[in-house]
C-alpha cells in the first residue's frame, strides 16, 4: 500500500507480499506520457507511483545519463526493494526477499537465466 507524502514521493509499507496496484489511485499512463516514460520504469505507474515522479525521474536520467530506475531510487522515490519486487511481479517471476547461496561450481549467469 503505498503512502503519498506531501513531496510527491511515493513510500511503500514493508510487507512479506509486493503491494497490490490499485487501479483506482493510478490511472493508466497517458498516451503522450508513455513515450516519454523508459521501460524500465513504465510499469511503476500500475503501482501507484505518481505520473509526475515518472516523467521526472525520466528527465533527470537523460540529463545525468543514466537510466531513470537509478533516479527514483537514488532520489528515494521508490526503495530498492520494492522497485525489484514490482520489476518481478511484472515479469511474472518469484521475488527472492532473501540471499540466494548458490553450490560452489554452478554457473550463476545461467541459474538466472533459467530461474
Amino acid at each position: 500500500m503505498s503512502i503519498p507524502p506531501a513531496d510527491g514521493h511515493v513510500v511503500f509499507e514493508r510487507s512479506s507480499h509486493a503491494p497490490v496496484p490499485d487501479a483506482s489511485a493510478s490511472a493508466t499512463l497517458r498516451p503522450r506520457a508513455r513515450g516519454r516514460i523508459p521501460m524500465e520504469i513504465a510499469f511503476l505507474d500500475q503501482c501507484g507511483v505518481p505520473l509526475t515522479a515518472l516523467l521526472s525521474a525520466a528527465r533527470r536520467a537523460a540529463e545525468l545519463g543514466v537510466t531513470a530506475d537509478l533516479v527514483l531510487i537514488s532520489e528515494g522515490m521508490v526503495d530498492e526493494e520494492t522497485y525489484y519486487r514490482q520489476l518481478a511481479r511484472k515479469l511474472g517471476v518469484r521475488f527472492l526477499d532473501r540471499a540466494c547461496v548458490l553450490p560452489a561450481g554452478i554457473a550463476w549467469r545461467a541459474a538466472m537465466r533459467t530461474g
